[in-house]
């Protein structure tokens, strides 16, 4: 089937931000994850710098701009309500660094909003792959 060059230039351009999203909130995910419950192995392994809050702060702001652009590329295309619904989940990650005074409860959210993101891409891909 033959689409517009148009049409197939936005499926593409949806297909890598959602592949690059994907990849940007597993590894948000992941590094929340391990500075919550290994912060020695990041430093025995060398990756310390992942511990520094800048890093954080870089996760969060790139994970919350490219899921905020994989949720409007969605809402346009007409996908389903629940990845939209587990985008907005990557709010989490927003509130997890407002809450960082709390400890725990900011790591939580954290870990829930990467993980969020990353079900989002997940399941936009699978859809874009129908």
């Amino acid at each position: 089937m033959l689409c517009a060059s148009h049409e197939c230039g936005a499926v593409r351009s949806r297909e890598r931000l959602d592949m690059a999203g994907t990849f940007l909130s597993a590894t948000c995910a992941l590094h929340c994850g391990l500075v919550a419950v290994a912060p020695a192995l990041l430093v025995m392994s060398g990756l310390g710098s992942l511990l520094d809050e800048r890093a954080e702060w870089a996760f969060t702001a790139t994970a919350a701009m490219v899921g905020g652009a994989a949720a409007v590329m969605a809402w346009r295309a007409g996908r389903r309500v629940v990845v939209g619904a587990f985008v907005l989940a990557g709010s989490a990650l927003i509130l997890g660094r407002a809450l960082e005074p709390l400890g725990e409860l900011a790591e939580l959210s954290s870990i829930a909003g990467g993980l969020g993101l990353a079900v989002a891409h997940v399941l936009t891909l699978r859809a874009a792959a129908r």
